[in-house]
């Protein structure tokens, strides 16, 4: 699994990736800076690398992480990306935690989304390129 962010949600996504390798979930954490120019060599790596690709942000996942990462692995679709972040919605006023909590960005909530995926899905087999 691949874990993408950044911003002040990527300590959530480090808590999640620690409790997913408790699970015996192995989980590469990406932060990316900036999402403009995007690393493609980057994403297509971790895509090469991971069977699922999950971007996580803490807000809309419509024009930020989630679609630039959405429109490199269009081109070559390397793995199943995975965006976690809110809807297309009107959001609601209230303290960082209580948000992330009431739209499942908790550490918790990333890991047991990740967790389910890893769970329906079988690994995929290794490759020798995947060695590199």
């Amino acid at each position: 699994m691949a874990l993408l962010t950044g911003g002040l949600i990527t300590a959530e996504v480090l808590d999640a990736a620690g409790t997913l390798s408790a699970d015996g979930i192995a989980c590469a954490v990406i932060e990316f800076p900036t999402l403009k120019p995007i690393d493609q060599h980057l994403v297509l790596r971790a895509a090469g690398r991971a069977r699922h690709v999950f971007t996580i942000e803490e807000h809309s996942i419509v024009g930020g992480l989630g679609s630039a990462v959405a429109e490199v692995l269009a081109g070559a679709a390397p793995a199943l990306l995975h965006r976690i972040g809110t809807n297309d919605v009107f959001l609601e006023s209230g303290s960082p935690p209580e948000l992330r909590e009431k739209y499942g960005l908790t550490a918790g909530a990333i890991a047991a989304r990740v967790r389910q995926v890893a769970r329906d899905v079988p690994p995929r087999p290794q490759r020798s390129e995947d060695n590199v």
